[in-house]
């Protein structure tokens, strides 16, 4: 307690020097309450003003007492004390105020003194050092700059000021000062060590003084690390193990245990190379980097193993940069390095004031708008700053704030990009070196959205976020995957509640970007954060810089013959996968004429770690093809874009930002879609472009594309010209900006996606129906699944609703037989209903990859998706189990699909089968290449037919003409069709002889088949031409549809199309027209029908297709009730039917005996486990609905 009896001290030796003589003797005791009574009362007794001792012992007893293990005793003294005055803050800064206040006035009289006899030197650091714990770095410098101008041979002074000016980023003051300091004193270890670090922070190398530290002092160990990082970065890791191990030696002799955390992640992550040797060396580097840090996790939390630094403790590898170029799936794997640092480093996690735990809206009072935040260490001439300057700069003034927090500020990296970002900001923030100072400053803004330029490429933009310094916080996509700093983990490590720990609560990205087919899963499974997917390119990107001038090949160094072929790879030399090696030699292989051309790396070691990869092996005999040219500027970069013939994107990390620079100069680019892992960034600018015959599925496809492009003039000038007519949708879009304000929008309307570690949603009222009943099973019984069937009454016509709910235990297969047999249900309907219910129980059997918490009137309800869902039949049974009504359920299935988008790709949709007991074959191998009697696979391009035409008709004379008219037409006449048609079969049932010669003499090519009358019926006419037919693919057309494709397009989407996805998928029938409601496999009318958007890519021409899928419930589905197979137009494969039906001891023959037989050959297919799709548009209209030809034969079934 403040001791106030006076007993202690007696008044009537009333001397300042006195009594701060005793001050000293109580601070030196530990007795820090009387030290501060009685340094209050050598103020108080000191008439002169001038007692520059008192002040500055009773700066230092506030100043150094309060994290005094005994401190707590001087905290009450001070709060009683008049040395508290009136300072704002935690108790921490409130004793720091005060000792800077006495600081001040200390200061004041030494300067005031004019030559003071006092020991400036000490007063200056440890005045300095006070302001550095408030944040006031360029206070803490001029109090040094004014110490050392009065003492300039005093080194320790010197080294404090070269230390704040290079957390300052003052590196050129900084050097500046290390020198004079190395000149007063060469033998200083500590000294030529920071001027190394110094250096490094310049972009140079402090190698030599490192060196010249450890030879004047071996037990440096701060230099033994730096050289450790300086052999990773190299590419050396052993060397930088052996380094970091010497330097956890030197700690563990001397003592310096608050060292030892950084070190042991410094050598956990030291494995992983920027330059992989093969496939085998990324496997091995993984394993060891994912062990290594298990071991750190598994370690207990206890202060020697505490990172006390984190800036401290980034090696060669402990941000894990280059474990994006290993082309796995990672977001485990940063989670796991962040899980070290949240267990490991708690003084990562600052707990955030009061007032930023309040939610974002309403606004208070004292702002008119939401205040958004942008950070970034590379807001000048780099991927980050280029790709996110529009943004900054044009999102809504009117309804937010922006202030940007620049990492990097010093005056080299201030361009014309810093200084578009800085002049389109309202708030331009330069944050200091040191962690705490620029997290302090962040926090001060309070700021209702953060959004990180990236996580990951810098050590403080790595480190910021697992604080929360922000109400909501963002990560563009500026490194391209998870930070890996998940709250959850966070709350898990430290205990803390949610709202009190960081982390990033979204990524931004766009549904452009996101992977499709087998490769995707869920796109949120790659993501620590919660994603949200624009539908833009997510940057307003300017129009790049034009190239330099009058240059050509020779000023890059390059061959200048005609008759070479320019493959330009222009990406930095980590990004090239080894796999990637096989293509380049593929692709010289192939174009004797072709050069391949890399630009160096940074490092020459990187350089030369590649060329002895790449030319050690196969591509050794290549060696004079395959060329590396000088680093370039900007503008060179884009000049030699320019003069490439084509530019080859690299995996499994391709081009962002440089993929737009490029396609303004409208040079192609070969994209491998199948080897991207991160974001698809090039695939999504083709998208946008509307332009996709680039983009490659596979290896083999990779290198013939880019070697038809390089080696076809006439065909690169075409794609060149479609890139430079629609390459102006990539730069400034509108959408975008509009995106980013409704996200804002967005993020700082809802809660903070973090609260139960799940993606949480408050269903409004609106959503919810009022007239909800629960389900209520007998028996204790838990329910597995349950649904509302619509059902129309065979009898009376009439439409009823049936509740449909199954427990755990029941068998769903037995359950649709009785409820089939119960509703008179038709073949088909039964297999429909046991399709759906075996989906909906058997799916529990999978894991759930993605959950949404649903709050449900203050309840949270837990909503999982697993491998293969259907959606929307999560969905409803979520809407019938929680009460959402028809609006509700749509909702949540649209946020289903926003987190889950791969749920519409073919692998996602096919996975379903398994879950059904009756399909019992496995359909066919979709790349089944033997040829046979049947006339082999199609591929691209191949010259000669390979495609018979069968139609059929009966008594319509008219119809068809008009349909074989219309065909013919589209295909540009009968000679155009013959190059891919062998032949056209027409088989007749009962028309007359006068329409019978009409045919003949119309269409003298044709072959005919007239039925007697014992083959009358529709199915024996199918079984006759699939006797008939001996091509391998069939194009089956009745004679009731007319053609709308017109000759210039008509071969590519009613030929070419369908062929493209039936030779590079597992389809058996392409249907020509869209088949996602009945109208549009009718056309009718055209108008109701739009181009469906979940498309599939195949093949070469990038054919675009959707695989039908029976029985779903989403709305938009309505013909899901068909099984697949159809006799509308389309293309068939008569291997692949034949096979997957004699695989199931099916005969591939329609049943004539059955007046339904198109159905019940459908399902056979499906049940063999065949696979069919139809393309996205209308090419065909159906024009027989006048009359049937079962009525016109005699054959009217009940429906007709």
């Amino acid at each position: 307690m403040y001791d106030t009896d006076t007993s202690t001290i007696n008044r009537s030796e009333a001397s300042s020097n006195l009594f701060n003589t005793k001050g000293v003797i109580h601070k030196g005791l530990l007795d820090f309450p009387k030290s501060l009574l009685a340094f209050d009362l050598a103020e108080e007794l000191d008439d002169t003003g001038r007692n520059f001792n008192a002040f500055y012992n009773r700066a230092n007893c506030l100043h150094y007492s309060f994290k005094h293990p005994v401190g707590a005793e001087a905290v009450e003294a001070f709060l009683s004390s008049p040395s508290r005055r009136n300072f704002v803050g935690d108790m921490e800064s409130q004793f720091l105020q005060a000792a800077v206040a006495d600081y001040e006035k200390a200061d004041l009289i030494i300067r005031s003194v004019g030559d003071p006899d006092y020991d400036y030197a000490s007063f200056s650091n440890d005045y300095a050092i006070c302001l550095r714990k408030l944040r006031d770095s360029q206070g803490a410098i001029e109090v040094l700059l004014r110490a050392v101008a009065h003492s300039p041979d005093n080194l320790f002074t010197r080294g404090n000021l070269v230390i704040a000016l290079k957390d300052a980023r003052n590196l050129a003051e900084a050097a500046e000062h290390s020198r004079v300091a190395i000149e007063l004193d060469p033998a200083n270890a500590q000294i030529r060590h920071n001027y190394g670090l110094v250096l490094q922070e310049m972009g140079e190398s402090g190698r030599e003084q490192w060196e010249a530290a450890l030879e004047l002092d071996k037990d440096i160990y701060h230099s033994l690390s730096s050289i450790g990082h300086d052999e990773g970065n190299r590419g050396n890791l052993t060397g930088a193990v052996a380094m970091y191990s010497a330097a956890l030696d030197v700690v563990r002799r001397i003592g310096a245990t608050e060292e030892i955390g950084s070190l042991q992640i410094q050598i956990a992550t030291a494995c992983i190379p920027p330059i992989y040797e093969s496939t085998a060396h990324i496997t091995k580097t993984r394993e060891s980097y994912i062990v290594n840090l298990s071991r750190l996790l598994d370690q207990e939390a206890s202060s020697e193993n505490e990172i006390y630094d984190p800036l401290t403790s980034t090696g060669s590898g402990s941000l894990g940069y280059y474990i994006i170029y290993q082309g796995k799936d990672d977001v485990e794997v940063r989670r796991l390095l962040a899980k070290v640092y949240w267990k490991h480093s708690p003084s990562l996690v600052v707990p955030p004031p009061p007032q930023m735990l309040l939610p974002p809206l309403p606004l208070p009072p004292d702002r008119a708008k939401i205040h958004v935040g942008f950070h970034s260490a590379f807001f000048f001439r780099h991927s980050v700053g280029l790709l996110m300057e529009g943004v900054i700069s044009n999102i809504d003034r009117e309804r937010y704030h922006v202030t940007v927090f620049i990492q990097t500020p010093e005056d080299l990296l201030k361009d014309d990009v810093y200084m578009r970002i800085t002049a389109g900001a309202d708030v331009v923030v330069e944050l200091p070196g040191n962690l705490e100072e620029a997290r302090e400053l962040i926090s001060s803004y309070n700021l209702d959205l953060l959004v990180y330029g990236e996580v990951g490429m810098d050590t403080m933009g790595y480190y910021l976020p697992f604080s929360r310094l922000a109400k909501r916080t963002a990560l563009f996509w500026g490194h391209a995957l998870s930070s890996g700093i998940a709250n959850h983990d966070g709350r898990v490590a430290t205990g803390l509640d949610a709202e009190q720990v960081g982390g990033v609560d979204y990524f931004v990205t766009s549904t452009m970007f996101e992977a499709e087919g087998e490769r995707a899963r869920s796109p949120q499974d790659r993501y620590s954060e919660t994603i949200y997917m624009m539908d833009g390119l997510t940057t307003h990107f300017m129009p790049p810089m034009a190239p330099r001038p009058n240059v050509d090949l020779a000023y890059f160094g390059l061959p200048t013959d005609h008759s070479n072929n320019i493959y330009l790879c222009p990406q930095t030399l980590y990004k090239l996968h080894p796999d990637f090696d096989a293509l380049i030699v593929n692709i010289l292989k192939m174009d004797p004429n072709g050069i391949v051309v890399f630009p160096v790396a940074v490092k020459v070691e990187w350089t030369e770690s590649l060329m002895d990869r790449m030319l050690g092996g196969e591509a050794g005999e290549f060696r004079d093809r395959i060329i590396f040219v000088r680093r370039l500027d900007f503008n060179e970069f884009i000049a030699l874009a320019k003069l490439a013939n084509v530019v080859l994107d690299p995996f499994p990390v391709g081009g962002g930002r440089s993929s737009l620079e490029i396609f303004s100069t409208g040079t192609p680019i070969v994209m491998p879609y199948h080897r991207t892992n991160i974001l698809q960034l090039t695939f999504g600018m083709y998208k946008t472009m509307r332009i996709l015959d680039l983009v490659c599925y596979n290896d083999e496809d990779y290198v013939k594309t880019a070697v038809a492009v390089g080696t076809n003039r006439d065909m690169e000038q075409r794609i060149r010209s479609a890139i430079l007519t629609q390459n102006h949708l990539l730069y400034q879009s509108p959408k975008v900006i509009e995106e980013w304000n409704e996200f804002i929008h967005y993020a700082v309307s809802n809660p903070r996606p973090v609260s139960n570690g799940y993606f949480s949603l408050a269903v409004k009222d609106s959503h919810l129906d009022h007239n909800h009943k629960s389900i209520e099973l007998s028996g204790g019984a838990t329910l597995a699944y349950a649904v509302k069937l619509n059902h129309d009454n065979p009898v009376t016509g009439q439409s009823h609703g049936i509740m449909v709910h199954i427990a755990i235990g029941e068998d769903p297969l037995e359950y649709a037989r009785q409820l089939a047999e119960s509703i008179g249900a038709e073949p088909v309907k039964f297999r429909w209903i046991a399709t759906l219910l075996q989906r909906g129980v058997k799916r529990l059997e999978r894991g759930i990859i993605d959950s949404v918490m649903l709050v449900v009137k203050g309840k949270e309800v837990l909503v999982g998706v697993r491998w293969g869902d259907d959606l929307a039949l999560v969905a409803s049974f979520a809407g019938i189990r929680h009460g959402l009504n028809d609006e509700g359920i749509s909702w949540l299935r649209e946020v289903l699909e926003m987190r889950v988008p791969q749920h519409v790709e073919a692998s996602w949709i096919r996975s379903r089968r398994e879950l059904d007991a009756l399909i019992v074959g496995d359909g066919v191998d979709g790349v089944d290449g033997e040829d046979g009697e049947d006339g082999g696979k199609y591929t691209h391009g191949q010259e000669g037919c390979f495609l018979t035409v069968a139609i059929t008709t009966c008594k319509r004379l008219p119809l068809f003409i008009k349909t074989v008219d219309s065909f013919l037409s589209s295909l540009g006449g009968v000679e155009s069709a013959s190059r891919s048609i062998c032949a056209f079969l027409v088989v007749d049932d009962s028309s007359s002889e006068q329409d019978r010669l009409e045919m003949q003499s119309r269409y003298p090519s044709f072959n005919f088949y007239w039925k007697s009358e014992d083959e009358k019926g529709h199915a024996k006419s199918m079984n006759i031409i699939l006797n008939l037919v001996k091509t391998r693919y069939l194009m089956y057309l009745e004679d009731d549809w007319q053609f709308l494709v017109p000759p210039s397009s008509g071969p590519t989407r009613l030929i070419t199309e369908p062929m493209t996805v039936l030779s590079t998928t597992s389809c058996a029938q392409v249907l020509l027209n869209d088949q996602s409601s009945r109208f549009c496999a009718y056309a009718s009318p055209i108008s109701s029908c739009l181009d469906s958007g979940n498309v599939g890519k195949a093949g070469w021409n990038r054919g675009e297709y959707v695989e039908h899928e029976f029985g779903t419930v989403h709305p938009l589905h309505e013909f899901t009730y068909w099984p697949g197979f159809s006799l509308n137009p389309g293309i068939w494969d008569l291997r692949r039917l034949r096979r997957g039906l004699e695989g199931v001891g099916e005969r591939f023959v329609f049943d004539h005996e059955d007046e339904r037989f198109e159905q019940s050959f459908s399902v056979k297919c499906l049940n063999g486990g065949l696979d069919f799709a139809h393309l996205p548009r209308i090419n065909v209209r159906h024009i027989g609905t006048e009359v049937s030809s079962y009525v016109l034969n005699g054959l009217e079934r009940d429906w007709d």
